[in-house]
């Protein structure tokens, strides 16, 4: 279908008005496709790098000599872009709980319903982009919450796409923290004290210190690995 829509290369002289595009990796269809939703009779490729569209070319414009660093021309015709294709995108919690926390991965499975090659773009609402031609990809967040991840992948001129929503939660499943230190010693000051706390976890740990006189300290909160409070 390619061959027969390819008319010639543009002449060096010619005299045509066009408006040129740069295209992700531009080829013949995806080129024509553009140029068909432009309104466009007749579509132009170079080097496999810019595209450009136009109705002003006729016989005299064109050449049928090698296509080198020159614009080769193909007619818009026949467009179709109606397909049965779909993108199916599913996931896995990999945690044994049935929730997923924080730095937990999640499997991402991707498949279309042919049996063919193709590149699967998985992108993360956290700015990571995985391109692969052999899912599933497994991903993590940091941060809890509800997180959106689209799935993209090519069948020539068609573009299949796919989104899902997953939710991280910071559970608190009532673990001591890894190590918990606490160091009392006299203030420079009369009848007062000096506590210091640190708590050694993976996760987002609250405390208060009670003390002999019924008080209690304001809630501390560590936020990471290794924090503490004086």
């Amino acid at each position: 279908l390619t061959q027969s829509l390819h008319k010639g290369c543009l002449r060096t002289n010619a005299r045509v008005n066009f408006d040129t595009e740069n295209l992700d990796g531009p080829n013949a269809s995806s080129c024509r496709l553009l140029c068909a939703q432009k309104g466009k009779l007749f579509s132009l490729l170079q080097k496999e790098v810019s595209c450009a569209c136009t109705n002003e070319i006729n016989l005299k414009d064109l050449s049928q000599a090698d296509c080198t660093d020159r614009w080769r021309v193909y007619a818009v015709s026949h467009i179709q872009t109606k397909n049965d294709y779909k993108l199916n995108l599913d996931y896995i919690l990999q945690s044994k709980n049935p929730y997923t926390k924080p730095d937990e991965d999640i499997m991402f499975n991707a498949a279309i319903d042919y049996n063919l090659y193709n590149v699967y773009k998985f992108e993360f609402d956290d700015d990571v982009v995985v391109l692969t031609t052999d899912p599933p990809v497994s991903h993590s967040w940091a941060i809890a919450g509800k997180h959106n991840v689209t799935v993209s992948t090519q069948i020539g001129i068609v573009t299949l796409v796919n989104t899902t929503q997953v939710t991280v939660e910071d559970v608190d499943e009532g673990k001591a923290p890894a190590l918990l230190g606490v160091a009392v010693s006299h203030h420079p000051n009369a009848l007062t004290a000096q506590v210091l706390i640190m708590v050694v976890d993976a996760y987002e740990t609250s405390c208060v210190v009670s003390f002999g006189d019924g008080q209690e300290s304001a809630v501390y909160v560590f936020n990471n690995s290794a924090d503490g409070y004086t």
